[in-house]
């Protein structure tokens, strides 16, 4: 399975949308607040769920918050035994499945933000926290950087 953050962004989607088609299997990750920002499927308030229902109606793909992720990353191995498939490390992977790649897109780009301590969790503590993961547990880490380094 491949880890993607930023699954509901423009980039996102698409890569989402590809490595579907290759036959991958996702574990999709985004932030539920994305979907109102952009008012996916009209005004009415959307669910990250939804969108992947939408998307990928096959159900082959873990569908999971920003927040929910992050909690659960600290316990998370990059396989899970096929034996026990209720252990709570695995709670993102079913049983036998491995990880074997994390593509980061997930971060802040809107270039007018100006909160420092936001930018600071989004884009370089998320992206540490994750890198680092990826760093103990040999998993290959992709990560896209935005227009957003530049600034406004």
């Amino acid at each position: 399975m491949i880890i993607l953050t930023g699954a509901a962004g423009f980039i996102g989607s698409h890569v989402a949308q590809r490595l579907a088609g290759a036959g991958e299997r996702l574990i999709l990750v985004d932030h539920p607040q994305h979907f109102r920002d952009r008012g996916y499927f009209g005004p009415e308030a959307v669910t990250l769920d939804h969108w992947a229902r939408e998307k990928f109606p096959e159900e082959r793909h873990k569908v999971v918050d920003r927040a929910y992720f992050l909690r659960v990353l600290s316990k998370l191995r990059p396989s899970a035994p096929a034996s026990d498939p209720t252990a709570k490390e695995h709670v993102l992977l079913p049983p036998g499945e491995k990880i074997t790649c994390v593509i980061h897109l997930g971060a802040c780009t809107n270039t007018a933000e100006t909160r420092k301590d936001f930018l600071q969790e989004w884009n370089v503590d998320y992206s540490r926290t994750i890198w680092n993961w990826c760093t103990e547990h040999g998993v290959p880490y992709i990560y896209a950087s935005s227009g957003a380094t530049y600034g406004g």
